[in-house]
């Protein structure tokens, strides 16, 4: 049967995450428990809709279901899909509720994401009338540089706006892209141990906002976005440029980022400034929902 992670007492609460750790070791978001916090957070409506398949007093199946971008956008998103044993039958079932959820929710597109370990359910997905879209590409650069990074303006009550209303305006209808409100801004003020968050600032004003983390001795810089009035400026390649340099200051070895292969600007960018492939880390199909 399908369950919901809020439906779980705290015991087998704890056997579902193991088992989406278990399945799928990407530590995108940090350590294992910047992971747990995620999954048990306010993306899957805090395990509302992270859905599992329980059977035989075990888990064997997850899917995650991310509704907050329909009102806005009319897109929902399926996410963290893992099966024992490959099994197709299971992955079946869970596909069609977090569909049916999706459906239910108002979207009209129904963006679905399969990650290197699950890639062999591409078929099912594609049968199930999804077309395949774009893939997410890890890149790295290793070749400290010294750039200046004047520019860069960490998070503060003050500006937790204008970061707000940046990324949303320069990442809501890019792949996988979302909105920010005013009070998620002022929440990542309080996320800042290994986060680092802010905007560049010019002469023309707040033009653009970052994201990076750092793990060890590896920098991420996992988003960085310019407002659309203020592309094509040559902003981006400056906040490119100052992110790293602020970063390698801090003593990392190695940067990494992820780019859709379909945001081709952004990708040869990176690729001029030195980064190089490394792995594909996901791959996303579209379904467009029938009125």
């Amino acid at each position: 049967m399908i369950v919901s992670f809020s439906s779980l007492d705290e015991r087998l609460k704890e056997e579902a995450l193991n088992f989406i750790l278990s399945h799928s070791t990407s530590l995108y978001y940090g350590d294992i428990e910047d992971r747990k916090k995620y999954l048990t957070g306010g993306t899957f409506e805090k395990g509302e809709n992270l859905k599992f398949y329980y059977e035989n007093s075990k888990f064997i199946g997850s899917i995650g279901i991310v509704t907050s971008e329909i009102s806005l956008k009319k897109e929902g998103y399926i996410t963290e899909i893992n099966v024992s044993d490959k099994s197709l039958k299971v992955f079946g079932y869970l596909l069609e509720d977090a569909v049916s959820v999706c459906k239910n929710a108002g979207a009209a597109i129904i963006t679905l994401g399969l990650k290197p370990h699950n890639f062999f359910l591409a078929d099912s997905v594609m049968e199930s009338n999804f077309i395949r879209s774009y893939s997410f590409i890890k890149l790295v650069h290793n070749r400290s540089i010294e750039y200046e990074y004047d520019n860069l303006v960490a998070l503060n009550k003050e500006n937790a706006p204008a970061f707000a209303e940046i990324m949303t305006s320069s990442f809501l209808n890019t792949p996988n892209g979302g909105s920010l409100s005013v009070k998620e801004a002022y929440e990542l003020l309080d996320d800042h141990d290994n986060n680092k968050y802010g905007l560049l600032d010019t002469q023309c004003g707040y033009v653009g906002v970052y994201e990076l983390r750092i793990t060890g001795k590896k920098g991420w810089i996992d988003s960085i976005g310019i407002k659309p009035s203020c592309q094509h400026k040559g902003y981006g390649k400056m906040l490119l440029n100052q992110t790293m340099g602020y970063l390698y200051s801090l003593g990392v070895e190695a940067i990494e980022m992820m780019v859709a292969d379909s945001n081709t600007i952004a990708y040869e960018l990176y690729l001029k400034t030195g980064f190089e492939e490394k792995e594909v880390l996901s791959t996303w199909y579209k379904l467009s929902v029938n009125s």
